[in-house]
């Protein structure tokens, strides 16, 4: 009986590309749909402004002073007069790298998460997340199932957990909602290379295994791998060759980090994007960035697309030997491939002295703490760069042993030092 039921709910079901369509379909048969507005298309030029947010003209002013080809403010919402070609420009260059059929600008990573997130899931959906994903897509499921409460929707977004990377966990979690719920839509959400491990996701796998469900959809963090994984830095996804997978619905690339600016991009069809363009309220409601820091990321890519085989060779070279000299030196190193490394320093007071130590020795480190990562497992994060040097490398490696010996040699004394004051008793 119930898989009867079950069948007839899934033959209702409305998968949710086509369910986006419909509402943006909607909203332009109403005359709401939101478009961008070239104003350097206009027969006539706007040469009065009475509609961008530069009350005070410093952005015209400073545009004028600062020697650059660009305005210095985008002076609005990018619906409203932040607008611009170079930003239509830099999307379709940035898509056609990408093999995806259109992008998205955005402020940042963190505004991309929570205007993709809390924009696609509706009542009814489930957001189902890696343990480990951002605190950014925390937040965004936080602002999806807010969005809808405060409207009094009986029908909540649920929001559920799978253990990091663990494919046989997310299908439980799949299965086990759909058999309440066959209706409402799927959203994963992975991070491609995860911040504090360097974990890879095992996408592919992940991708093969929902098969036997429809409505499940995958959302890609790509912060971490922008720039510096696959061809040209475009990502963990298109060096799997899932850029066209229909399964994968959002990839979000970040630029703060190895494409080295500001902002963020998502890539997706034509519909989602008109969807966020219409639904994303981060996006609405904030001042586009300004056309110089959208020539910056352009600038970034033609730059990476020059010289990524070589900044990668000399990546590859620099992981490969801090993990061989920290394994000779017997460090406790975190299970990771890639650019992101961690040794592990249990305890939050002892991982922070560690990390001021190696600071006074002029090594930038990063100390993370539980309640960021699980007790136990604090560690020195170690963020490796084309440009560091093998001598550095060297250099941190035997600081740390150093540290550490130094740590279990100062035990050995208090614990000898203990023992002396007992026997005296």
């Amino acid at each position: 009986m119930s898989s009867n039921t079950d069948n007839r709910k899934a033959k209702d079901r409305v998968l949710l590309p086509q369910r986006l369509a419909a509402q943006v379909a909607n909203r332009r048969s109403r005359h709401l749909n939101r478009t961008l507005t070239d104003l350097s298309a206009l027969a006539i030029p706007a040469t009065h402004d009475f509609a961008s947010n530069d009350y005070m003209g410093l952005a015209r002013a400073l545009s004028t002073a600062t020697p650059s080809q660009h305005p210095h403010g985008s002076t609005g919402s990018r619906l409203l007069s932040g607008h611009s070609p170079l930003a239509t420009t830099v999307e379709h260059s940035l898509a056609a790298l990408h093999s995806s059929p259109a992008a998205l600008l955005f402020n940042s990573g963190y505004v991309a998460n929570l205007s993709v997130f809390s924009a696609l899931a509706s009542p009814g959906d489930l957001l189902l997340l890696d343990e480990l994903v951002h605190a950014s897509v925390w937040d965004a499921a936080r602002m999806a199932v807010g969005r809808w409460a405060m409207r009094g929707n009986p029908e909540a977004v649920q929001v559920r957990t799978f253990k990091h990377g663990n494919v046989s966990d997310m299908c439980r979690a799949i299965g086990e909602y759909r058999a309440a719920n066959a209706k409402g839509a799927v959203m994963v959400a992975v991070e491609a290379i995860y911040s504090m491990d360097g974990t890879v996701v095992p996408l592919r796998e992940m991708v093969d295994a929902v098969g036997r469900w429809e409505d499940v959809w995958f959302i890609v963090d790509e912060a971490h791998s922008s720039g510096v994984v696959g061809e040209a830095g475009t990502g963990v996804v298109k060096a799997l060759g899932l850029e066209t997978e229909e399964r994968v619905l959002v990839r979000v690339h970040t630029f703060g980090k190895a494409v080295g600016c500001h902002g963020a991009v998502a890539f997706c069809s034509n519909d989602v994007r008109e969807y966020l363009l219409n639904y994303a309220r981060p996006l609405i409601y904030s001042t586009m960035m300004a056309p110089a820091a959208v020539q910056a990321i352009s600038d970034s890519y033609a730059y990476l697309v020059k010289h990524h085989a070589q900044l990668s060779s000399n990546l590859s070279a620099i992981i490969a030997h801090f993990r061989s000299t920290a394994s000779s030196y017997s460090l406790p190193l975190v299970p990771s491939s890639t650019h992101i490394q961690g040794i592990l320093i249990p305890g939050n007071q002892r991982v922070v002295r560690i990390a001021r130590e190696l600071l006074n020795r002029g090594m930038y480190t990063l100390p993370i703490r539980s309640p960021t990562v699980a007790p136990g497992a604090e560690r020195i994060r170690i963020c490796l760069h084309a440009y560091n040097s093998m001598v550095a490398v060297d250099d941190l490696c035997l600081a740390v042993k150093d540290l550490l010996l130094s740590e279990q040699e100062q035990d050995i004394k208090a614990k000898r030092d203990a023992n002396v004051v007992v026997a005296k008793l």
